[in-house]
């Protein structure tokens, strides 16, 4: 099976987008061209998410690849894509590589609820790959959502989830415990679709139809899409 690498300052082959699904592409630190990389405006989005079929979405690719073929590796400074066939077994991959929580809710939110998130972070990947860029985007650059729990504890979340903060196809960012000596509040480690009645559907690792808090974080922040 082929395998290319392509990073910054490195001249991609001519049609390297073009290849076989059947071949694996890693895309590191890959940078957007000059023409995509403007700012944001109302033509580039849509204010019309379709809830249902950003859960249909999650639902058909909890376990697999989304359907622009790429999975995020590693996010950050090491951010790298691994293309691959469109619904294949994510779960075969070693999850400590696996870094494509954010980048499956992009999809859901963009691809399957209609919601136009702009620029990407890494082409040819959809949406942003970072919970917090995916914060940005939607609550201060596209202004579609705004946050209706900060930073809360399971308990306090599953209170203002019985009182409805969130309905099916918003979004809930996951807190980096936080060590006594060095706090690192307002830094998300994991993003999940919600799908209604406290359950969520995400990547890294993969789940869907179970509890909000059976991911192992110590708070979370709850995001309302308007």
């Amino acid at each position: 099976m082929n395998q290319t690498v392509l990073a910054d300052g490195v001249n991609r082959p001519r049609g390297w987008l073009g290849r076989g699904m059947s071949d694996n592409v890693f895309v590191t630190s890959a940078q957007l061209p000059d023409k995509l990389t403007g700012a944001l405006s109302k033509e580039n989005m849509t204010m019309a998410y379709n809830r249902e079929s950003a859960c249909q979405y999650a639902w058909k690719h909890w376990n697999t690849v989304c359907d622009d073929g790429c999975v995020a590796m590693n996010n950050g400074q090491k951010s790298s894509l691994l293309k691959l066939p469109a619904g294949s077994d994510i779960t075969q991959l070693p999850l400590n590589n696996q870094d494509d929580c954010t980048h499956f809710v992009s999809c859901c939110i963009g691809k399957g609820g209609g919601l136009l998130l702009g620029l990407w972070d890494m082409f040819p990947a959809y949406g942003v790959l970072s919970p917090d860029r995916l914060l940005k985007r939607l609550t201060t650059e596209m202004q579609v959502a705004r946050v209706v729990g900060q930073n809360l504890a399971a308990g306090d979340a599953t209170e203002k989830l019985y009182k409805g903060a969130l309905q099916r196809g918003d979004v809930i960012l996951y807190n980096i415990p936080q060590p006594s000596d060095r706090p690192r509040i307002g830094i998300y480690s994991h993003a999940a679709l919600h799908l209604g009645y406290g359950k969520i559907a995400c990547h890294t690792q993969c789940r869907c139809g179970v509890d909000f808090d059976g991911v192992r974080f110590t708070t979370v922040t709850l995001l309302h899409i308007a």
